[in-house]
């Protein structure tokens, strides 16, 4: 129930809070519940994945291109995640999340995020690169950018998101030979 709760927020918050551009941040406070805790009883690891997701279906209805995408056919996916864990969140603790496109190459839009504890510690920190796949397959972030007249341009990959691609390509050779 959790879950719907949020997504319906998530939604509430798409529709009425103001427009940004897509490289606006947002920042939500949240709290853990019951249900999103695990077997050491903190926030389950899956969760941070799945709130972030709700962060991109806000993002998507705020920058005004989420409707216009599934109009197109269009889903949004999240085709990949880089993400350390470094401070638990305890059960019915208050943190913040910031997300936020960071930087874009011709294939995706890699979203920054970070887990904030009321003290200003990192709980955890990554990455998630998203895009949109259409009958015909991943659409180009150039296509994104004419069809919503975005003008983002060009960016420059943060060290990160270049050390993450090479990092990616090698698991990906490693996973054909492995086995």
């Amino acid at each position: 129930m959790n879950l719907y709760l949020r997504l319906i927020l998530a939604f509430i918050c798409g529709n009425f809070l103001s427009n940004i551009s897509p490289t606006d941040e947002l920042v939500r406070t949240l709290r853990v519940l019951p249900n999103d805790i695990d077997i050491n009883g903190h926030l389950n690891n899956g969760r941070y994945a799945t709130l972030v997701d709700l962060l991109i279906i806000e993002q998507g209805m705020r920058v005004g291109i989420l409707a216009k995408a599934l109009k197109l056919g269009w889903k949004p996916m999240t085709a990949g995640g880089l993400i350390s864990y470094r401070k638990q969140l305890k059960p019915f603790e208050k943190f913040n999340v910031h997300y936020k496109m960071d930087c874009w190459d011709e294939k995706w839009a890699y979203m920054h995020f970070r887990f904030v504890k009321a003290d200003g510690s990192i709980a955890a920190v990554g990455y998630f690169k998203c895009g949109f796949v259409s009958k015909r397959g991943l659409v180009a972030q150039k296509l994104v950018d004419e069809k919503f007249e975005l003008n983002r341009g060009d960016c420059e990959l943060h060290p990160t998101i270049e050390f993450w691609k090479q990092s990616e390509e090698a698991l990906m050779d490693r996973a054909l030979k492995a086995f």
